[in-house]
C-alpha cells in the first residue's frame, strides 16, 4: 500500500473546521507573527547588547499586533462598501479610498510609536515628531472609526444620525491636536494621562450604554421600539449632562476636557446608531405602520407568515368563479 500523497493534495489538504473563519485565521496568523517577532528579538540580543528589557518587546508586539488590526479593519470597511462606496456617483468610490489614507496615517504613526518604546520618551528630538506621531494615530484612527460608522444601515427618518457622529469625529480629532500642539514640548506622564483618560472615558460609556442597548433591542414592535429610542435618547442626554458636570468641577477649560465631553457623547451616540442598525434589519412583529412614518424601510412592509393573509402576487394566475 502506497502512502505517497501529490504535492497538489498536500497543499490544498482541508482545514478543520473550526480554522476555516477568518477570525481565527487572523489569530493563528497574530500568533505565528508574535513567535516570530520574539524568536528574532532573542536572537539578536544574543549577539548583540541590547539595553531593553522584556516590557519594551511586549510593548512593542503590541505596537505590531495593533498596526496589524487597523489594516484589517480598514480593509473590511472597504470591503464592505463604507462610505457608500457601490453607489452611483464616482465621488463615493473616490471618498470611499480614505480608508486607505486612514489606515496609511495611523500605522506610520504606530510605526514611529516604536522609536520612543526601544530609547526613551524624552530623547526624542525634535519634540515635534512627538507631535507629529500622535497626530497621525488620531487622523487614522478617527478616520477608520468614521468608515464603521458609515457600515451603518439606518431608517430613513434616523439618516441625519451618522452625520451627527461624523462631526463630533472631526471635532474630536481637530481638538485632540489642538491639545497636542498646544505644548512646546509634550512630556510622558502628561500625554499618558491625557489619552488613558480619554480611552477610558469611552470604554465606560460604551459599556453602560451597551447594557441599556441589550436590554432594550428584543422590542417586536415599531411603537415599543419608538418608546425605547426616546428612553434611550433620554438617558444619552442624564449620561451627557452627568459628564458635563464632573468635567466641569474637575478639569480647567480647554482641549482635554472638551476632547472628553466629546468622546463621551461620541460613545453614547455610536451605541445608539448600533441598535438603530439592529431595529432597521429585525423586521418587527407586525406589519403595522406606525402613524408619522411617511416611508416604508426595506424588509419592513412584508408580513410575518401565520399573521394574516398573503397578498397574491401578480405573476399568479387570476382564478376565475368555476375555478373557485
Amino acid at each position: 500500500m502506497s502512502f505517497q500523497m501529490p504535492f497538489q493534495d498536500f497543499t490544498s489538504a482541508k482545514l478543520p473546521e473550526g480554522l476555516r473563519s477568518i477570525p481565527a485565521r487572523v489569530f493563528v496568523g497574530t500568533v505565528i507573527l508574535f513567535v516570530a517577532i520574539w524568536v528574532a528579538i532573542g536572537l539578536i540580543s544574543l549577539r548583540f547588547p541590547l539595553t531593553t528589557n522584556l516590557q519594551d518587546v511586549v510593548y512593542t508586539q503590541l505596537i505590531i499586533l495593533g498596526s496589524l488590526l487597523i489594516a484589517l479593519a480598514n480593509a473590511y470597511v472597504m470591503q464592505s462598501g463604507g462610505f457608500n462606496r457601490d453607489g452611483p456617483g464616482q465621488f463615493r468610490r473616490v471618498v470611499s479610498y480614505c480608508l486607505v489614507a486612514s489606515a496609511v496615517s495611523a500605522i506610520t504613526g504606530m510605526v514611529m510609536l516604536i522609536w520612543p518604546v526601544w530609547t526613551s520618551f524624552a530623547s526624542v528630538e525634535p519634540n515635534k515628531l512627538l507631535q507629529v506621531m500622535f497626530s497621525l494615530i488620531t487622523i487614522g484612527l478617527c478616520g477608520t472609526f468614521a468608515g464603521f460608522v458609515s457600515l451603518a444601515d439606518v431608517a430613513r427618518i434616523y439618516r441625519h444620525v451618522p452625520w451627527v457622529l461624523y462631526v463630533l469625529i472631526v471635532l474630536l480629532a481637530v481638538e485632540i491636536m489642538d491639545g497636542l500642539w498646544g505644548f512646546e514640548r509634550l512630556r510622558a506622564d502628561v500625554t499618558g494621562v491625557q489619552f488613558r483618560n480619554i480611552w477610558s472615558t469611552v470604554a465606560s460609556a460604551t459599556v453602560a450604554y451597551a447594557f441599556i442597548a441589550i436590554a432594550i433591542r428584543d422590542m417586536d414592535t415599531e411603537r415599543s421600539r419608538i418608546i425605547a429610542l426616546i428612553g434611550y435618547f433620554l438617558a444619552g442626554i442624564a449620561g451627557f449632562t452627568l459628564g458635563v458636570w464632573i468635567l466641569w468641577d474637575n478639569l480647567e477649560a480647554g482641549p482635554h476636557r472638551f476632547v472628553l465631553g466629546a468622546a463621551t457623547l461620541l460613545a453614547i451616540g455610536t451605541v445608539g446608531l448600533t441598535l438603530l442598525h439592529y431595529y432597521n434589519h429585525r423586521t418587527p412583529g407586525y406589519s403595522h405602520r406606525t402613524p408619522g412614518y411617511g416611508h416604508r424601510t426595506p424588509g419592513y412592509g412584508h408580513r410575518t407568515p401565520g399573521l394574516g393573509p398573503q397578498p397574491q402576487s401578480p405573476a399568479d394566475p387570476i382564478q376565475s368563479g368555476d375555478e373557485e
